[in-house]
């Protein structure tokens, strides 16, 4: 079968996005953790969650960063009082983050004895880094209700494994 071309153009120049407009995808970085990883996270200070982090450069200072990320977890905690926080964050500084520094938050542990308890917490956020060198995003968590807790991050509140997370970046044209 042939292939048609309208006007005599290229196939190329009837698909491409015309010049000028933004939102055309650059480049995609990704990391996937599926290894269970128990940390311990306190109510002061945000921990990062190892093998959810990565690293984009920017094409143009005028260019987007949408980051994905989902979080499979669960808590070591039977009694109510256990909120994990997450936040995306572009080197140390929070990205959507509201009440509590938050982008994100789910309540696990409220009286869950049962050793299947997990939970998927899915965030997103197009930044705006006005950069044009290597940025690090990453994840990060917090008990915003008081006190230390440890945190599965993959597995169950009985160490079998139960998932992977992952964090993508699109580089957006501006």
């Amino acid at each position: 079968m042939a292939i048609i071309k309208p006007n005599n153009n290229t196939l190329s120049s009837i698909t491409a996005l015309p010049t000028g407009l933004g939102g055309k995808v650059l480049q995609v970085v990704s990391a996937t953790k599926t290894d269970t990883t128990s940390l311990t996270i306190g109510d002061t200070n945000f921990v990062d969650i190892s093998g959810l982090s990565l690293s984009i450069t920017p094409a143009s200072s005028s260019n987007k960063i949408f980051v994905i990320a989902s979080v499979v977890y669960s808590m070591n905690n039977d009694t109510y009082g256990t909120m994990l926080g997450l936040r995306l964050q572009r080197g140390s500084t929070a990205l959507g983050a509201g009440g509590n520094s938050l982008s994100s938050t789910t309540i696990t542990g409220e009286n869950e004895s049962s050793a299947y308890a997990i939970v998927t917490v899915p965030i997103q956020f197009l930044d705006s880094p006005s950069s044009t060198s290597a940025l690090t995003y990453k994840v990060t968590a917090k008990n915003w209700l008081g006190g230390d807790v440890t945190g599965i991050i993959n597995g169950r509140k009985n160490g079998a494994a139960a998932g992977s997370s992952t964090i993508t970046a699109y580089e957006i044209a501006g």
